[in-house]
């Protein structure tokens, strides 16, 4: 796996919302969707270097992120849980990505 590194999001992956209004301003809500996230992994890892799978554990929604580490030929997995919501897959999976360190995936995780 060595270091590969993963790239910070580009302005145009990043979509905008007005989360409130009132007398005093706005509140804008900055947030990506799973696609980007996924977009990144492909570029990173290949197409064929990262997976997913979700299941329920005690009514709650998990996402297991796999990488495969080509040193080793293993598959490397970090798993995390969501919160209920309209979009609960979309929601694990940019939790469980968040558990892979921003800036490199070291060989011996």
């Amino acid at each position: 796996m060595g270091q590969d590194m993963i790239r910070l999001l580009k302005a145009d992956e990043i979509e905008c919302r007005i989360a409130m209004i009132n007398e005093k301003g706005l509140s804008l809500l900055l947030y990506k969707d799973a696609r980007v996230d996924q977009r990144i992994l492909d570029e990173t890892f290949g197409i064929f270097g990262w997976k997913r799978s979700h299941q329920c554990i005690d009514g709650n929604l998990y996402c297991t992120v796999e990488i495969f580490n080509k040193d080793s030929g293993e598959w490397i997995s970090k798993q995390d849980v969501g919160t209920m919501s309209y979009s609960e897959k979309e929601n694990t999976l940019k939790r469980t990505e968040r558990a892979w360190p921003n800036v490199c995936l070291e060989k011996n995780q």
